[in-house]
């Protein structure tokens, strides 16, 4: 059986983008006569069905939102847009869920997808910010967009205040009494830990102290493993305090913790970012950057569909953050040297 032609084939016939497309089937403005002319005979020539645009066109909208997320199996991630599909589902539209693992091809192809179905707006959570390909297309796609802690130049766009959550840990930390701070940071062409990692920088400023790189380990430049995390806790000058900003990087320093006899709060403070049950559930409790993840993808939702008005589709572009908070645990403690009576 042959295959059926799609909006993406239309497009390449006609030498225009698929947003393009769309915005031509739904009788939206924005495309010249000649180009609509192009398009129509390049659906003649294909043979492409516009039974679903005609639907959409009758009924205003399809009733779907799509979602974009970066990291499926990051709990974070997940409880974002179950916060979305809540608030969807109160409203009587559909969620419609891409993996995109990080991949600029896997985004423009969720993407291509939506735009074919003639969906009613996007959501995109997370991503790398050099993108641009994918970023450009979604400023064309012709429909509302909303991106969560993800650079959206022209979209509306939710910033989850990591800046001043990574500036409250060390702030205290410093508290404690401790001056080396270690920060293990994902890769910094995300805006989160690009921004957790301005508020490790500038506490640490406002405190009077120095920047020091060896005390940071980016993953961008590599993932942290086993023997990273040793290299940096066995320095003749280690830290007595880290900060970890993923849940994957949190057990395994828990697990290394274990094995070298070593103990939480005791031997080393320890904050880590976003509620999880790990951190809930370890003995000491580990104190956390938090914030109110499926409040924030109710506010995502709630930020799409406020666009599908009449009145919401002429509003300017709206950028929002959202709030974090530290919450306290018991993995952190004033550093040995300060317990034992020794000067800083």
């Amino acid at each position: 059986m042959a295959k059926k032609p799609t909006i993406v084939d239309v497009a390449r016939l006609a030498e225009v983008t698929p947003a393009t497309v769309s915005r031509a089937l739904n009788g939206q403005a924005g495309v010249s006569a000649a180009v609509r002319a192009r398009i129509e005979r390049a659906v003649r020539d294909i043979g492409y069905s516009t039974s679903a645009a005609a639907r959409t066109m009758r009924a205003g909208s399809t009733h779907i939102v799509s979602c974009h997320v970066s990291d499926l199996s990051n709990p974070l991630l997940t409880a974002i847009y179950l916060g979305i599909e809540s608030r969807l589902l109160r409203s009587g539209h559909t969620l419609l869920v891409h993996g995109t693992e990080y991949d600029e091809a896997l985004e423009r192809a969720a993407l291509e997808r939506d735009i074919a179905r003639s969906i009613d707006a996007i959501i995109t959570i997370g991503g790398p910010t050099d993108h641009v390909v994918y970023q450009d297309a979604l400023a064309h796609a012709g429909i509302p967009v909303v991106c969560v802690d993800r650079i959206g130049e022209v979209h509306d766009t939710i910033y989850v205040d990591h800046e001043t959550g990574g500036r409250a840990a060390v702030r205290h930390l410093l508290g404690l009494g401790h001056r080396r701070i270690g920060l293990v940071v994902p890769p910094t062409n995300l805006c989160a830990p690009a921004a957790r990692l301005r508020g490790y920088r500038a506490e640490l400023a406002a405190a009077g102290l120095s920047f020091d790189p060896a005390l940071v380990h980016d993953e961008a430049t590599g993932a942290f493993t086993v023997e990273a995390l040793r290299a940096l806790l066995d320095r003749d000058d280690p830290p007595t305090a880290l900060i970890v900003l993923s849940n994957r990087t949190l057990a395994m320093v828990l697990t290394h913790l274990r094995e070298t006899g070593r103990k939480v709060g005791r031997d080393l403070s320890l904050i880590s970012v976003g509620r999880s049950r790990l951190a809930e559930l370890y003995d000491p409790g580990i104190t956390m950057i938090d914030w109110d993840a499926a409040a924030l993808g109710e506010m995502a939702a709630e930020t799409a569909l406020s666009r599908l008005t009449p009145a919401g589709a002429e509003r300017p572009r709206r950028v929002r953050h959202f709030p974090t908070r530290l919450v306290i645990g018991q993995s952190c403690a004033a550093p040995a040297f300060r317990r034992e009576g020794a000067p800083a």
